[in-house]
């Protein structure tokens, strides 16, 4: 049960990590200052114009925001046009975006990736180091089944003798008790006439 929980643990790491993927290193298209300058306006103008997107990162410092503005740029192949108010990132999507995973871009838990990882890291560890005292554990226990098996056909074998004795004990009892009623109703016939 121990080993399934460490096989858990260890495809949750796996998906937290992004795929890195063949491209190291991200080749943005290159956009003139116009362009930039044009798609930026427009991005905090407009809600839903397609060739930008913005991304609304909350409760989080602004170094972080900026980690996570270069990170969903590699991620998707788009170009990170501007951190606004520090939690709101604009990018370009531009001809090399792709949709990001749904594992990163929408997680069931909303900790930080370092946060969780930690704490999967965590658990990891702790699962391998009580895997070991388990082992010990069970052979502690299996010791002691094969001892309490073999003290129990010792008291098997004491019982069965004790049953025999008991047995030839109340076979000269019950002996004894018929000779005697014997012997009593030899006297009472003896001294008392019945008709």
């Amino acid at each position: 049960m121990a080993r399934k929980k460490e096989e858990r643990l260890v495809e949750a790491l796996k998906k937290i990590e992004p795929a890195e993927s063949s491209e190291t290193t991200h080749d943005p298209e290159i956009l003139t200052p116009e362009e930039h300058f044009y798609f930026l306006k427009t991005g905090l103008k407009c809600k839903n114009y397609v060739p930008t997107l913005k991304a609304v990162v909350k409760t989080y410092s602004p170094e972080e925001v900026k980690e996570i503005a270069s990170e969903l740029a590699r991620l998707t192949g788009g170009i990170m046009l501007d951190i606004h108010e520090d939690n709101l990132i604009i990018m370009y999507r531009g001809k090399n975006y792709s949709q990001p995973p749904t594992e990163i871009m929408s997680p069931r838990v909303t900790l930080s990736r370092k946060k969780i990882k930690s704490k999967y890291l965590d658990s990891l560890r702790a699962v391998r180091r009580y895997i070991p005292r388990l082992k010990q554990e069970l052979q502690l226990l299996q010791a002691q089944f094969r001892s309490e098996a073999e003290n129990k056909t010792d008291v098997v074998e004491g019982i069965q003798q004790s049953d025999i004795e008991n047995t030839t004990e109340s076979l000269d009892i019950s002996n004894f008790q018929l000779e005697s009623s014997d012997k009593l109703k030899e006297i009472t016939e003896r001294w008392i006439p019945w008709g």
